[in-house]
């Protein structure tokens, strides 16, 4: 379901992109002193395979919608992305342990927010801000208070880190909060009475809570992302990518300045490299399951495949899977190949959702117009 050549990647500063950034005075030639360990989880089991696509959609509506500043309405939908990626974090002296979706689309630090979960109790490291929280995720929403107070991490702690608790019903299930990683202006307009402050957040260039601290020498988390096969194989490596854990040199690329984690890319298909997509900007997504293509790439890349839409999953199919070749994505210079296997939803997916094994349904999607600035949204299945 994943192209082991492209399973690990960086995030920089705010002038970057995942593992492209824009700063070359970046070291990568040592460990990462800082790591925490993530893991794999779906959800499939309610609405299957048909489920992905539906909470897809609604992410990529909060893309398409302006940023509301201050009060936004709860809702009651389930804040659910079908392919998840989880760490553990603690909070507060004695300290609370909260398993925390890592999302690289948002930038907030999101604890309590599961009803049926560790819920968040005030200690003696806490500090209400007074401010109140209103947060959209497209899927879902939060309303809350905002808190300071001491966060562990990988074995270090940083103090005085920006916490946004919920006071009503968010829809949590299968974690407690979020941890954002996305560029801090993301932060702009979740503070009710100050929309226009940002927030700090742990890692980005402007209010780098763990490099303030000293705990990490530059602003930057590399991820490394867990298979569905190995659950178990994620990690987080704050102020230095390992290079053990890249197969290949780290390339660079600016932001395109859409104000998430954004790059230009262009797609070619197979070995006579069938134009799919032109140079175009867009944003790499962890809370985005799928791989989003404006109508007329996705309808190229049905078009050269041979591929249709299944009637029950909304997803596309194809009618003999061994004759799909590779997607070529170029970003900064450097192409990353897409094998054919990549392309499709692996099997443990597949069977962890009812779906027959022997299926070939990819992971492939038609985003529409998608947004101004953002005509692409590489998601889990591509990080």
């Amino acid at each position: 379901m994943y192209s082991p050549r492209i399973c690990t990647f960086a995030l920089l500063t705010a002038t970057s992109v995942l593992g492209f950034p824009a700063r070359h005075d970046v070291r990568v030639d040592s460990p990462s002193p800082l790591t925490l360990t993530t893991q794999f989880k779906s959800n499939l089991r309610n609405g299957g395979l048909s489920r992905i696509l539906k909470n897809d959609l609604a992410r990529l509506d909060c893309f398409n919608q302006p940023k509301k500043p201050g009060g936004i309405h709860v809702s009651t939908t389930d804040l659910l992305t079908s392919f998840l990626m989880t760490t553990s974090i603690q909070v507060g002296n004695p300290p609370q342990t909260f398993e925390v979706l890592v999302d690289t689309g948002s930038s907030n630090l999101i604890v309590g927010a599961n009803p049926n979960s560790t819920q968040y109790h005030p200690t003696r490291t806490s500090r209400p801000t007074g401010d109140q929280v209103a947060i959209q995720f497209g899927s879902g929403e939060i309303a809350g208070n905002e808190v300071t107070d001491q966060v562990s991490i990988g074995g270090v702690t940083v103090t005085g880190q920006s916490l946004s608790i919920p006071t009503q019903e968010a829809g949590f299930v299968l974690f407690d909060g979020i941890v954002g990683l996305g560029p801090d202006d993301l932060t702009l307009g979740t503070l009710v009475q100050n929309p226009n402050q940002v927030v700090p957040t742990l890692t980005d260039a402007s209010t780098p809570t763990l490099a303030q601290q000293k705990h990490i020498k530059q602003p930057l988390a590399a991820l490394t992302i867990p298979l569905a096969a190995k659950p178990q194989g994620g990690s987080i490596d704050f102020g230095v990518p390992d290079p053990k854990k890249f197969n290949s040199p780290i390339t660079f690329a600016p932001s395109t300045g859409n104000g998430f984690w954004s790059a230009t890319q262009t797609i070619t298909y197979g070995k006579q490299k069938l134009n799919i997509l032109e140079p175009s900007p867009g944003v790499f997504d962890s809370g985005t399951s799928l791989l989003f293509l404006p109508t007329p790439a996705f309808q190229a890349y049905a078009a050269a495949t041979n591929a249709t839409v299944d009637p029950e999953t909304g997803l596309l199919t194809v009618p003999d899977p061994k004759t799909l070749e590779s997607l070529y994505f170029e970003i900064g210079g450097t192409t990353f190949e897409f094998t054919p296997n990549a392309q499709k939803i692996s099997k443990v997916v597949l069977q962890e959702a009812g779906v027959d094994p022997s299926s070939t349904l990819l992971v492939i999607a038609d985003g529409g117009s998608l947004s101004v600035g953002i005509n692409f949204i590489n998601g889990f299945v591509w990080l």
